[in-house]
Order: structure tokens, then sequence, then C-alpha cells
């Protein structure tokens, strides 16, 4: 964990060579050992996140790890359909690269909601999902499946359009702030400009 919560980057061979042999310990160490499931269940939901943020093509190993863990059968249905869809995530952050991978875990993670009965997370996978395989020609029987989660959803076709005045783009989020705190330090100049002039006017 310590390695993955320093800022210099982690490359793929220190990765393979370093880290999976240390998480691999880790995890034998819970539960084998210890007989620790839970423990070994954090762990590796730690290292999902911190290699997620990572960037770069981290996140493929972060989703090695989730499938590991999905694959334990120790999360039970609601830590299933929060995994599934953490898988989805990390593939959103390769995006574009990965958009059809993610897609996919967007779809199943729609089918793991729509298991538990949570419309709400459902109908929010469906959409990522939607919005790929749209755009993708010869995915017929992945169409027909997509329009058969809409039906039982209630989704209407759409729903799933969203207008491009509405997408905010991330660079122009963060600088917003700063062009804010520019025009008030601008209009804060210009209110003591006229308390200079009346002082100079007044010395001479």
């Amino acid at each position: 964990m310590s390695m993955l919560l320093l800022q210099s980057p982690l490359t793929q061979s220190k990765r393979s060579e370093t880290l999976e042999p240390l998480l691999d310990s880790a995890l034998y160490s819970y539960t084998a050992r210890s007989s620790a499931p839970y423990c070994s269940l954090r762990t590796i939901l730690l290292a999902i996140e911190l290699l997620t943020l990572k960037g770069g093509s981290a996140p493929d190993d972060a989703v090695k790890w989730a499938t590991k863990a999905l694959s334990s059968g120790s999360l039970g249905d609601i830590g299933t359909c929060l995994l599934v869809e953490r898988i989805a995530s990390c593939y959103k952050v390769m995006f574009p690269r990965r958009r059809r991978k993610m897609a996919l875990w967007s779809m199943l993670a729609c089918e793991s909601w729509s298991g538990v009965g949570c419309k709400v997370f459902a109908v929010k996978c469906l959409k990522d999902a939607v919005r790929v395989y749209t755009n993708v020609q010869g995915m017929d029987r992945i169409h027909a499946h997509l329009s058969s989660l809409m039906e039982n959803l209630g989704v209407k076709q759409n729903d799933n359009e969203e207008k491009e005045e509405e997408v905010v783009d991330m660079q122009e989020a963060e600088e917003l702030p700063q062009q804010l705190q520019s025009q008030q330090e601008t209009a804060q100049t210009q209110e003591e400009q006229p308390d200079k002039i009346e002082l100079v006017a007044s010395s001479s």
C-alpha cells in the first residue's frame, strides 16, 4: 500500500516484479494463515482504487485484481454489483481506448443492479453502455439485449441522449474558479483606483 501511495509513477515492470508478489503474499497471509478473508478483501479493494488513480496502464491491473476478488465468492449480492460497476469505472478512466470493455462491464453492472432491485444504479450503468454501443455496427445481439434491458427498466431511447451543451469539460470546470478570482481581483483594483486619485488630489 505504501508503494501505491507514493506520487511517483509505477512502471509496468515494477508493478509485475514488485507489487504483485507483495499483494499475493498479503492475500495468502490473510486468507490461509490468519483466516481473515475480510482483511484480504479490504487489501484488494484498496489496491484497486489506488491503481485506478495511477492512470496509464495501471487500471488494467486494477481490473485484474477486481476479477480476482469477484472469483473469491465472498462479496454478496450488493458487493458483487459494486465491484462489477467499479470494473466498468476502471475502463472508463482509460476511455476511449477501452470504451467497448467499459460498455460491456456497464451492461453487466446494469444486469447485476437489476437483479437486486436497484433501478437507479441500473439505469446509470445502462446509459453508459448505450452511449457506446449505439454507434457500433454489427452488434445486433447486444443491441437487442440492451433494448430488452431498457424495456424492463422502463427507459426510453430519448432518455439516453445527452445534449452537448450539458457536457461540461473538466478543464473548463477547473479553470472557472481561477477566472472568477481574476475577475474579482480586477474589480477590486478598479474600485481602489478612484480612492488613490482622490488621495493624490487632496494632497496636492
